[in-house]
């Protein structure tokens, strides 16, 4: 009876070793079903994959770093879940993903973004016009962006070229004419529709207007009729770049040299290489009393008395590159090329180099230099700088990256 009861207790045991054996599964099994998301964080920009972005399941302490291929993976019960990708220099990415018994791997593949710049602090200045490609922009101060006027306000075309501030009006030289405007921009009157202007003065009632092809046209009562200039007046071309004057002296910076008329139109005298000027093709004139500055495609040629002689100064004195615009302040010269931005203190005699990258257009007003910049080592560069510390382009509402000219009245 004894061995009976022994032999049927070896038995039961042997049967529950054998059902434990059989039944043997992971805990996870009997509790919750066990997932897994997976997939590779990249660079928004680059496409290039992005290692150590962590990973977080939801509002959980819990996480999962991606490697060297930015691949990563992280088990999850089933259910929705959120994923958190977190990585410094990196918006933070949120996804939704869904994994249970028809779908125990989830690919989820995230594209990280770079955060954009912060805004730019709000201008602290005086209002800055610029002339552009892309119309006619005005920065004042405690603007963030730049103000642009078009066709659409008025404007005679898109495509600025020259600007000039006389008391309260605005002058703008465009493709389609010159647009005036007495109240800041918000209203425009159009003069010689059609005709590309390129340069503008004016003081008082007495308006020049310099026009590409068109010679250089007069108005002494505001722009209401003109008188029209030509090389059948002793212009030296009818290609006009840029118009200073004082009084009655009229200076014309054009294609064929630099014409001077010292009655306001009636008469002129023509500087050429032949006078003394650098060379023929002059986009710039800037004059201060007696003394004249003119940029010209062979070097930068001052006279001091009036243009009766010249003295041109080139990279014999330091003076780099074609120079494309010029102005003077105070004993200073500031002379803009083809290379970059250089001064002079000591009229002319040698230059010093400011800094780059190749000065279009510059204003100089107090300790300020604002300029505006072209191409450099193959790259354009373009928008608006003031002293090379800060820099405008569209991306701030500049109208263009192209700018032609600027004033700081």
């Amino acid at each position: 009876m004894k061995k009976r009861v022994e032999m049927f207790l070896l038995l039961m045991i042997a049967s529950a070793a054998t059902l434990t054996l059989v039944s043997c599964k992971p805990i996870a099994y009997y509790l919750e079903r066990v997932y897994k998301a997976y997939g590779k964080v990249t660079d928004a920009g680059t496409g290039q994959p992005i290692e150590s972005v962590e990973v977080f399941l939801g509002t959980y302490q819990i996480s999962v770093l991606t490697n060297g291929l930015g691949d990563y993976g992280i088990e999850l019960a089933d259910g929705t879940w959120t994923l958190r990708f977190v990585k410094d220099g990196y918006e933070t990415a949120t996804l939704s993903v869904t994994v249970n018994a028809a779908n125990p791997r989830v690919n989820v593949d995230v594209a990280l973004q770079v955060p954009p710049p912060p805004p730019p602090p709000p201008y602290s200045g005086p209002t800055i016009l610029g002339a552009t490609n892309g119309g006619l922009s005005i920065l004042t101060n405690g603007d963030t962006r730049w103000v642009n006027y078009t066709t659409a306000n008025g404007l005679a075309g898109n495509d600025v070229w020259c600007v000039y501030v006389s008391g309260s009006t605005i002058y703008a030289g465009t493709e389609g004419g010159l647009s005036i405007s007495t109240n800041g921009g918000a209203t425009w009157t159009n003069y010689l529709t059609g005709k590309p202007i390129r340069g503008a003065y004016a003081s008082g009632a007495t308006v020049c207007a310099g026009s590409y092809g068109n010679g250089l046209w007069i108005s002494t009562n505001g722009g209401a009729t003109w008188t029209n200039h030509t090389t059948a007046n002793g212009l030296a071309s009818n290609y006009v770049r840029r118009v200073y004057f004082s009084g009655s002296t009229v200076c014309a910076a054009t294609e064929g040299g630099l014409s001077i008329s010292t009655n306001g139109g009636s008469s002129w005298s023509n500087y050429t290489t032949a006078n003394g000027l650098g060379g023929n093709l002059v986009p710039w004139v800037f004059a201060a009393g007696s003394t004249i500055y003119a940029a010209t495609d062979g070097g930068l040629s001052i006279s001091t008395n009036s243009g009766s002689s010249w003295t041109n100064h080139t990279s014999t004195e330091g003076l780099y590159g074609v120079v494309q615009c010029v102005f003077a302040l105070g004993s200073t010269i500031y002379a803009g090329t083809t290379e970059s931005l250089y001064t002079s203190s000591d009229s002319g005699a040698s230059w010093t180099y400011n800094w780059g990258p190749p000065i279009a257009c510059l204003y100089v007003s107090g300790s300020n230099v604002y300029a505006g910049v072209g191409t450099y080592g193959g790259a354009w560069w373009g928008g608006l700088v003031i002293n090379n510390d800060r820099q405008y382009s569209t991306s701030d509402g500049l109208g263009g990256d192209s700018v032609r000219d600027v004033i700081v009245p």
